[in-house]
């Protein structure tokens, strides 16, 4: 996936605006307020494999949507009590492998 932005506005500082304008000036007889056809040097963003895997899961986390309010009632109160089970190992073991998925 590509994405491509033009940067500009008044959140670009002059510095960059003069460094993309200088050797890119408009044909003679151009308009400087006309919007450009074609953009040169326009901004890319190349996304890995994971970026990609990351957007989608973010994807399909939002559109899952619902909330299991009953569950989460459930945790707290058993929080609040004392009665929840905390499993050091599982934690841990879970730890691991996210670490080796993030070092490959």
């Amino acid at each position: 996936m590509i994405v491509t932005n033009r940067i500009d506005g008044p959140g670009v500082s002059q510095t960059a605006q003069a460094g993309r304008t200088q050797g890119n000036s408009a044909p003679s007889g151009a308009r400087a307020d006309a919007a450009p056809t074609a953009v040169r040097g326009a901004d890319q963003a190349n996304f890995t494999r994971d970026g990609l895997q990351m957007q989608q899961l973010a994807e399909q986390v939002s559109a899952a949507g619902s909330i299991d309010y009953d569950k989460v009632s459930a945790v707290k109160q058993a929080l609040a009590n004392g009665s929840y089970r905390i499993n050091p190992e599982a934690i841990a073991d879970s730890l691991v492998g996210l670490e080796k998925g993030l070092s490959r």
